[in-house]
């Protein structure tokens, strides 16, 4: 392995990391917060956890995966206080089988998605200018395009939605303009989707909205990111069903209590939408 691939392979993994804050030694376990995200929601979630820590002295511990996954885990009994998942069926599943607590699931963020190819630039405009439906269709059935990477859509719902827009344009499935099969590749989750990206493995794919405005992307020197940064278009949200991020606490402690309402607070609400979410009405839980 060469010193640049070494490099570029550890900026991947600081993105992608499973687990973001851990607790120390010493600190009262009543005073942690065991947080199981998606991992579409992971950079985000550590942008809010250092605030909340900052701001309280209280620690959480975060594991990032996908949501699939960690329903799994959580029903043979793995102990997360709370549970963030990337849609709003997984944490319903927990309340309805009593694993959540009832009456605390609530949507935190409304995820979009988004296509990043290095052909986009021939075809739109402006970095975050949405592509129209013909011309998404024309990207995606592209010549060019030879390898496409999504998420699993049986694991990650950012996947899920992928899979519904190529089912919208490409009824006939994953065929180019010159009739040649386009291989998909999919990433466990969205973070490893990304990667693909990254390293060149796919030409175009699907990813978060979210993942295109973390820090670490905007601000990186690397030529990789900044052709990821400079190289996607907002999907037209009538392509997919909303993707509404629920979360639900799976214990029903203080300390879990106090982190659910920062995350429902103005303060919270400012970093999330920041990241290229939509937050909606604190109420909403279904």
């Amino acid at each position: 392995m060469t010193v640049k691939s070494l490099k570029f392979g550890l900026l991947c993994l600081a993105l992608t990391a499973g687990c973001a804050t851990a607790a120390s030694d010493g600190v009262p376990s009543d005073n942690k917060v065991t947080v199981a995200v998606a991992s579409n929601f992971l950079s985000t979630m550590k942008q809010l956890v250092d605030t909340y820590q900052q701001d309280t002295g209280r620690t959480v511990r975060l594991s990032g995966g996908s949501t699939g996954k960690h329903y799994a885990q959580i029903l043979h009994g793995a102990p997360f206080d709370l549970f963030f998942a990337a849609d709003d069926l997984r944490p319903k599943l927990l309340e309805d089988k009593h694993v959540g607590v009832k009456g605390t699931r609530f949507t935190y963020a409304v995820g979009s998605l988004v296509i990043w190819s290095p052909e986009i630039s021939k075809i739109s405009g402006s970095v975050v200018t949405k592509l129209d439906k013909e011309a998404l269709k024309v990207l995606l059935a592209s010549q060019r395009v030879k390898t496409l990477a999504m998420a699993n859509p049986k694991l990650a719902p950012y996947g899920r939605a992928a899979q519904e827009v190529v089912a919208n344009l490409l009824p006939e499935g994953f065929i180019s303009s010159s009739g040649s099969k386009i291989k998909v590749i999919r990433g466990e989750n969205i973070s490893q989707t990304f990667q693909f990206l990254m390293s060149g493995t796919a030409d175009l794919g699907f990813i978060a909205h979210s993942q295109v405005l973390d820090p670490k992307v905007v601000e990186a020197k690397s030529e990789h990111f900044k052709m990821i940064s400079d190289h996607y278009r907002l999907i037209p949200i009538e392509l997919y069903q909303p993707i509404k991020q629920q979360a639900i606490q799976l214990n029903d402690n203080e300390s879990t209590r106090l982190f659910v309402n920062f995350i429902r607070g103005s303060v919270a609400t400012d970093i999330i939408e920041k990241n290229g979410y939509r937050v909606v009405g604190a109420a909403d839980a279904g």
